[in-house]
């Protein structure tokens, strides 16, 4: 598998999993995420469109000889929760609401479907503004992939 087809394959799941595990939060209007609530990109806010946003980022790669036709290989990458439009409680809220409903979705099933070997998260990071603006909140995650590179 090569590296776009890795970022495609965590989009693709979490676009047809994540929304049976988004839990209601009373009083709040939780969104439903589709594809275009996902974005293999880094997180622009002045062309936000939804509400909320998931950007998938690649950040580097570590490999280990496994055959003459593939690595193992473990690709690091960071996925970034962005919400707005909404009172700063509301946001925090609604963040944490779509970081575990993602957190669960890969923990239930690391291998994402089988297309990877496993998916893993490495740390998290909230944010109670984005780009000083207090009416975005942001959960930055990191998550390891570890996959068979085939060449």
């Amino acid at each position: 598998m090569k590296e776009w087809e890795v970022l495609e394959k965590v989009k693709s799941f979490l676009v047809t999993h994540i929304n049976s595990n988004v839990e209601a939060i009373a009083g709040l209007t939780i969104d439903t995420i589709s594809a275009d609530n996902i974005l293999i990109d880094y997180p622009d806010t002045d062309s936000m469109k939804n509400n909320v946003m998931f950007y998938i980022v690649p950040e580097n790669e570590d490999f280990t000889y496994l055959t003459l036709n593939s690595d193992l290989a473990s690709m690091y990458a960071t996925i970034y929760i962005l919400v707005k439009r909404d009172n700063q409680q509301n946001l925090i809220k609604k963040a944490f609401s779509y970081f575990s409903a993602m957190y669960q979705t890969i923990r239930e099933e690391p291998s994402l479907g089988g297309e990877v070997d496993e998916a893993t998260f490495e740390t998290m990071e909230f944010y109670p503004a984005v780009e000083a603006n207090k009416s975005i909140v942001g959960i930055e995650t990191k998550i390891l992939i570890k996959y068979a590179k085939e060449f």
